[in-house]
């Protein structure tokens, strides 16, 4: 089974899965340490990200070598967004600031073939032996969700488009900012529209995630979510330094 297979068996059954972060560090081989963690996907940011598309290009190249699924997060709605990235070898987008049915449908539009969209044939997008049915299939969306206006057109997003979108994920500080709760994520409006999410997408099995740090992801679990989008490059190498200084400073207290 291959790794886009297995992720998307696991989002039809609503079951946890990891993405981890990626904004900025320009490494090819690190998707491979990224793979063999375990995590189900990474996220390359180039909304608020370091990245360009052309700084990616290289591990786009590795992730589809090891078979580590590829998201990109597009800065835009346009096609020369969407549609690059899928050419580069990306494994599907994560679309930001989704807040109504057209904002899904121009998507659609720009990352599948026809006859269910109006992408044109380029670059690495089609794998080796791939079919277009099957590029269509095997593309992921996942829609952002940052904003009560997005929460309130969701379900019907869903109804219509719900088929095609692999995830919806909440955006917290920008959700936070758009209820005017000055970046206080867990202010009541922000709260309140996150559980909404939540239960929209249950009405629709569909699987529901945020980006959030590693500490409240056990909150959210618990809450009802699943997709667990987390843990950026650069907090990741910190934590690991803090962790051998931590070992190091415990020494003379263990006696050694």
């Amino acid at each position: 089974m291959t790794a886009i297979e297995h992720l998307k068996q696991k989002l039809t059954a609503r079951e946890k899965t990891l993405g981890l972060h990626m904004g900025g560090l320009v490494y090819t081989d690190l998707p491979i340490y990224y793979k063999n963690s375990g995590a189900d996907f990474m996220v390359y940011d180039l909304e608020h990200g370091n990245y360009t598309p052309e700084s990616i290009f290289d591990m786009l190249t590795t992730s589809r070598r090891v078979d580590m699924i590829s998201i990109v997060r597009v800065a835009d709605y346009d096609y020369h967004c969407i549609s690059r990235v899928l050419d580069m070898g990306a494994d599907g987008i994560l679309l930001p600031r989704v807040e109504t049915e057209a904002h899904v449908e121009n998507a659609i539009n720009c990352m599948r073939f026809y006859p269910k969209g109006k992408k044109g044939v380029g670059g690495k997008a089609l794998k080796p032996g791939e079919t277009i049915d099957r590029f269509n299939e095997d593309r992921l969306l996942f829609i952002q969700i940052e904003s009560p206006l997005g929460v309130s057109n969701l379900d019907k997003i869903l109804e219509r488009y719900g088929d095609e979108i692999a995830g919806v994920i909440i955006g917290p500080s920008d959700m936070s900012i758009a209820c005017g709760c000055n970046l206080d994520i867990k202010a009541a409006p922000v709260v309140d529209n996150i559980r909404r999410t939540i239960e929209i997408c249950a009405s629709h099995n569909k699987s529901v995630g945020i980006f959030t740090s590693e500490s409240d992801i056990q909150y959210y679990y618990d809450q009802g979510m699943n997709i667990f989008w987390t843990g950026t490059e650069m907090s990741l190498i910190a934590k690991g330094i803090s962790c051998i200084y931590d070992i190091v400073e415990t020494l003379g207290q263990k006696g050694i």
